[in-house]
């Protein structure tokens, strides 16, 4: 979530375009994932098929995240190509959830989401404070529920699975807050380039995203248990 980069005065850069890359990249993802999932479920994709892709999915996603922090340190080529193709495998990934899951479940996590966010990003915006403490504790929070997730796969407990998984999701959204503060900082000193209002949007979008599958996988245990 942090990054350091030379950057030059700029009118490449505005929170507008931030969000319009962003609105981009989820439309992608979207058409992509319904788009996979009704050729796997109509059959004209084998369960091996599926599987192969899957798997160039999750390798390429990885590439793809590398390249594009080291293109925006250099901001020697631009991060357009590596964005689309992100978006694209993340929604070959979802493509999984929206095969099994029902579709009303769906919305619903969309529109919470949707709703989160922008509350979130809304108060990021509106800080008249330093928000790098608030930074500084989201990425704390974050390393911790990763160690101790590593540490409950060994101990299998279902009431530390549900603590990590609402003590991320509280740091996630603190990083909405945060990355959108420092878009808006960004956006008013009137420095920036292409390389990082397409980076700005791919950290939001990677928040959008996480946040998504967090509340699409609460309504569904919660769906489950009933």
């Amino acid at each position: 979530m942090y990054y350091d980069a030379a950057i030059e005065k700029s009118s490449s850069f505005s929170i507008s375009k931030v969000f319009g890359w962003l609105f981009m990249a989820l439309g992608i993802t979207a058409v992509t994932a319904y788009g996979f999932a009704y050729l796997f479920l109509s059959g004209l994709i084998s369960y091996e098929g599926f599987e192969l892709i899957m798997i160039i999915a999750v390798v390429l996603m990885i590439v793809e995240t590398f390249v594009m922090q080291f293109r925006v340190l250099k901001n020697n080529k631009s991060l357009t190509v590596p964005f689309v193709i992100y978006s694209i495998t993340m929604g070959l990934m979802l493509s999984t959830f929206v095969a099994i899951i029902n579709p009303v479940y769906i919305a619903l996590a969309f529109g919470v989401t949707a709703m989160l966010f922008g509350v979130m990003a809304l108060y990021g915006y509106l800080a008249k404070r330093d928000l790098n403490r608030m930074g500084a504790l989201a990425f704390s929070l974050l390393l911790g529920t990763l160690i101790i997730s590593i540490v409950n796969i060994f101990i299998a407990s279902s009431t530390i699975d549900w603590i990590v998984s609402f003590v991320s999701f509280g740091a996630i959204m603190l990083f909405v807050s945060f990355d959108m503060w420092k878009i808006k900082t960004i956006a008013e000193r009137g420095y920036g380039t292409s390389n990082i209002c397409l980076y700005c949007a791919f950290q939001l979008y990677v928040d959008f995203i996480y946040i998504f599958m967090r509340v699409l996988s609460f309504i569904a245990r919660f769906a489950n248990n009933r």
